[in-house]
């Protein structure tokens, strides 16, 4: 579910620098969006939790250009991703790993933008270079 051809940080790798601005919510004192980092927090968890263990078949979401069952919580990891970039963009490298994880984030939008209901272009990939037959 993080990873693979449906994977939230294969396909958006953007979301790895979000979940570093989750957790330094979480540990800010005093900060006016750590209600919303532990709701985010445990929305996913929560989702992580029942998908992986209770909901009996692995889908992931059917044939749709990502894991359909948190594309809900978008929004909610964007407000943590200027948290997870601040502070470190003085580093050339991690201004470039922030560049190409937009890249890669960006490819996955544009190339699910004309239908939604298609392979992702990670799931494409892989099955031309015959490494899932499915």
């Amino acid at each position: 579910m993080l990873l693979g051809h449906h994977g939230i940080f294969s396909l958006s790798p953007i979301f790895i620098f979000s979940l570093v601005g989750l957790c330094r919510r979480l540990r800010a004192r005093g900060d006016p969006l750590k209600p919303f980092a532990l709701l985010a927090a445990l929305l996913t968890l929560l989702l992580l939790v029942f998908y992986i263990f209770f909901a009996g078949q692995r889908n992931y979401g059917g044939v749709c250009s990502g894991l359909r069952w948190f594309f809900w919580l978008i929004p909610l990891w964007l407000m943590f991703l200027p948290a997870g970039l601040e502070g470190k963009m003085n580093s050339r490298w991690v201004r470039g790993l922030a560049c190409a994880f937009l890249l890669i984030s960006a490819v996955t939008v544009f190339y699910s933008a004309p239908n939604p209901w298609t392979k992702s272009w990670l799931h494409e990939w892989l099955f031309q270079m015959n490494w899932i037959s499915y």
